[in-house]
């Protein structure tokens, strides 16, 4: 303050429901106190001051509110609409799946209708697993939950994506925790999560030149024996983790904020319907979970489910795993 030429200098905090908004900070350069006046007269301008700071934190979090809200209406209305649509494309898919393999059955191997019918039985698969995601997105199916062993999931994924993982050329490491506690949840959900997480690295890394590669991590949090560096969540409690690291071209900063928006996607027309990661998203949300990613362009990506462990009274009843276990079901986003 003296080297500015100032003096004197007086502090008045900024009040608001007893909170502490600010400060006033007021100084001139001649020597001397303030005088009784001119202190009531700083206090009551702190305090509209203080006002009109409140005034614009809470017109913010209006503004932000309804925003949310305005979000949340428009995703309601798309999950109604995407229900529709799916219920009413599941009759005649089903019609068409199911005369192309009657046909595929009845034609000889050198038929030249052969090809055209397996293309049309594969399209219509794909066309099912799009209608499976929009129901799912829409909170429209229920599935049974049990005790799961993410390193089983893994195990269990692994055969069904390892071939076109090796056959883009990348290379695949597993570290998985020994001593992994179970998880409250369904193997079918989880599966597809873990599916959509390797599938979005594998496109993550095509094109890219040098060695790919992807890992994938199971283990507890915080904890970590390894030594290596545990994904950048918030600390809790009987939490474990499922983790797909690539080095691939990494998500660009600006596109982060929407990545778990449905629809949205920066893949090729035909690659991608934009619904991958928004589906695992309201299965992390429904098995009491999140997800978290970490990006850099050029540097590749880590997106990390983070689940909390059973604690054996989660939904289910059992004793151990020679016993039945009876589960509640689970109706997630």
């Amino acid at each position: 303050m003296r080297s500015k030429g100032m003096a004197t200098m007086v502090c008045i905090p900024l009040l608001g429901k007893d909170k502490v908004l600010g400060i006033l900070n007021l100084a001139r350069k001649t020597k001397g106190t303030y005088g009784q006046p001119e202190l009531t007269f700083l206090q009551q301008l702190a305090d509209q001051l203080a006002v009109c700071v409140e005034n614009a934190r809470l017109y913010a979090e209006v503004i932000r509110g309804k925003a949310e809200l305005i979000q949340s209406a428009k995703l309601a209305a798309i999950g109604q609409m995407a229900a529709g649509v799916a219920h009413e494309l599941n009759s005649p898919l089903t019609a068409i799946m199911g005369n192309a393999q009657l046909l595929l059955r009845k034609s000889p191997p050198e038929s030249p209708e052969k090809p055209l019918l397996e293309d049309i039985n594969r399209c219509g698969a794909r066309c099912k697993k799009i209608i499976q995601n929009l129901l799912t997105f829409s909170r429209q199916e229920q599935f049974p939950l049990e005790p799961l062993d993410l390193n089983q999931v893994v195990n269990k994924v692994l055969p069904l994506v390892s071939f076109q993982i090796d056959h883009s050329n990348i290379r695949m490491v597993t570290k998985l925790h020994p001593d992994l506690p179970l998880i409250t949840g369904n193997s079918q959900q989880i599966e597809q999560v873990l599916v959509n997480f390797l599938l979005n690295a594998r496109d993550a890394l095509e094109g890219k030149l040098g060695k790919k590669a992807l890992k994938i991590t199971t283990g507890i949090f915080p904890e970590n024996n390894s030594g290596d560096s545990t994904p950048d969540l918030a600390p809790g409690p009987g939490r474990v983790y499922l983790s797909v690291s690539d080095n691939g071209q990494g998500i660009k900063e600006s596109d982060l904020p929407n990545i778990f928006n449905p629809f949205f996607t920066t893949k090729d027309v035909g690659k991608g319907t934009g619904l991958g990661l928004s589906v695992s998203l309201g299965i992390a949300e429904a098995h009491n979970g999140t997800i978290k990613v970490e990006s850099a362009c050029g540097k590749g990506s880590t997106f990390t489910l983070l689940l909390p462990a059973s604690t054996g009274e989660d939904n289910c009843v059992g004793r151990g795993e020679n016993h039945d276990y009876q589960c509640s079901s689970i109706n997630h986003r």
